[in-house]
């Protein structure tokens, strides 16, 4: 049974676009949930140990359209699915979709803004999630971000752990009067005295759990550009995160070039600040997804490869599809079967008639394609099954 409707996973796998959770488990093949195995260990390690500033690097390469954006989807799954101790927050960033973080300056605001605006997923909340929440106010479209929120705020203000929060539900946050604000300011100026703008960053962050709305987004949003240019944000950002007992951050990058990295260059090497007066050690675990080129190119730079691709750091490499008319079960196979699965669901979309013949022609006609992907394989068999 699917938890998206059949019709739209299927525009979705005809137009070469990821599959999330366990409809993604559930039609797509092995490879992508098994190349970023070793990357949810690596989370999983990570977050159990003391936050002591250690880094570590899996890329998942391959051509363009053969599944990379799709095992990010399902790191982000296996992850929410992880169990016991350890408490985690991923950031999941497209560069394709964001170009500006592709640059030194624009990276880190958009990880943060990631985590606290547009969505993290946080491992050692059970209890805080979307399940203990009923309803949610009409602006609040991510009850992860606001719930990690809550977690972070409750620890450094000192107010009842977000598990009692959730047991009523995160409306009992939204519902807090006006003043709630500046009493959680006082709360935080008592607590952190010697540090004015880690309160700073709290307070504005408080602002948007209390009023994750449009304008309160805005309003946070206008905040992190301007302390982003102070060079001070992942510093605040990471040390409350440390400080709420969180031991480890895990960035994963979709559509990875040689000149993102560069970028990304400056989160593995340690930051001198003279004017902080706190340091954040974090054990963060990035996760690359990119072209092949681009992972050579890594390797071939001595300053990128001895960062992001000497050992303990790894590589999965996604193959295309096979597809030989002699094998009685190959990823053909696959594809045909995912595809009358989803059309049992979705009747009136069978294309009929379709016969044996029809899918041994298709067969043979991929199987002469030297560089056949997972996209177009999907592709021709959903268009020769499914209805125009």
């Amino acid at each position: 049974m699917s938890v998206i409707p059949a019709e739209q996973l299927l525009r979705l796998l005809k137009a070469g676009l990821p599959i999330p959770g366990e409809d993604g488990r559930r039609l797509v093949t092995l490879a992508a949930t098994a190349a970023i195995r070793d990357a949810v260990a690596a989370v999983n390690e990570a977050r159990s140990r003391i936050a002591n500033g250690e880094k570590v690097a899996f890329w998942v390469t391959g051509r363009p359209g053969n599944g990379k954006s799709q095992s990010l989807r399902q790191l982000v799954y296996e992850l929410a699915r992880l169990t016991g101790l350890g408490k985690y927050a991923l950031a999941a960033i497209d560069f394709d979709k964001q170009p500006e973080a592709r640059r030194t300056a624009g990276l880190i605001p958009a990880i943060v803004r990631q985590c606290l605006i547009a969505g993290v997923t946080v491992g050692g909340l059970e209890g805080a999630g979307s399940s203990s929440i009923p309803s949610k106010p009409q602006h609040a479209a991510n009850i992860e971000s606001l719930a990690f929120g809550a977690d972070v705020l409750a620890s450094l203000s000192g107010l009842p752990p977000v598990s009692l929060v959730a047991a009523r539900g995160m409306q009992a946050v939204w519902k807090w009067p006006p003043v709630q604000k500046w009493r959680i300011r006082r709360r935080l100026t008592n607590r952190w005295a010697s540090h004015p703008q880690l309160v700073e960053f709290l307070a504005a962050w408080a602002g948007y759990v209390m009023r994750p709305t449009p304008e309160g987004e805005a309003d946070l949003d206008a905040y992190l550009g301007r302390l982003a240019s102070t060079d001070r944000l992942l510093d605040l950002f990471g040390y409350a995160l440390q400080e709420s007992g969180y031991t480890a951050l895990v960035l994963a990058f979709d559509e990875v070039s040689a000149d993102s990295l560069t970028a990304l260059k400056t989160l593995w090497d340690p930051r001198v600040n003279p004017m902080v007066t706190f340091e954040q050690k974090l054990n963060l675990v990035f996760v690359l997804a990119a072209r092949d080129s681009t992972y050579e190119q890594a390797v071939a730079d001595p300053a990128l490869g001895r960062r992001f691709c000497d050992p303990p750091s790894g590589r999965s490499r996604l193959s295309g599809p096979s597809v030989d008319p002699a094998l009685p079960a190959d990823d053909f196979t696959h594809v045909t079967a995912k595809v009358d699965e989803l059309l049992r669901d979705a009747e009136h979309q069978r294309n009929v008639p379709v016969t044996a013949g029809d899918l041994q022609n298709l067969r043979g006609r991929l199987s002469q394609s030297a560089d056949l992907t997972w996209q177009q394989l999907w592709r021709d068999v959903i268009g020769l099954m499914v209805k125009p």
